[in-house]
């Protein structure tokens, strides 16, 4: 928890230092998205709001999920599963087997 309060800080200081970087006057709207997600408060959804915890635990989650799915996602279009799942689907569709 420690860990990733900090790299969440360290992540929102550098999104801080390149804003103060940027030459020019600040846009009055956003419009475009990069400029909505830099204008986003996120100091405030991470760590003032109640709600904080729900919007911390929902990036852990899924940066721990993104790897498991990727193999999910290896596995289930590997040569070998696609052959398998053929042979099975022309078994199901040929009317050897009945429902």
């Amino acid at each position: 928890m420690i860990v990733c309060h900090t790299v969440i800080k360290l992540i929102y200081r550098s999104c801080l230092k390149s804003a103060k970087a940027m030459a020019g006057e600040q846009m009055k709207y956003p419009y475009s998205l990069s400029a909505k997600i830099r204008r986003f408060p996120f100091h405030h959804f991470f760590f003032v709001s109640k709600c904080g915890w729900v919007f911390r635990y929902w990036a852990i989650s899924t940066l721990i999920c993104i790897p498991i799915f990727y193999k999910f996602q290896k596995a289930s279009h590997s040569p070998g599963n696609v052959e398998q799942w053929k042979k099975i689907h022309e078994k199901q569709f040929s009317g050897e087997m009945h429902h």
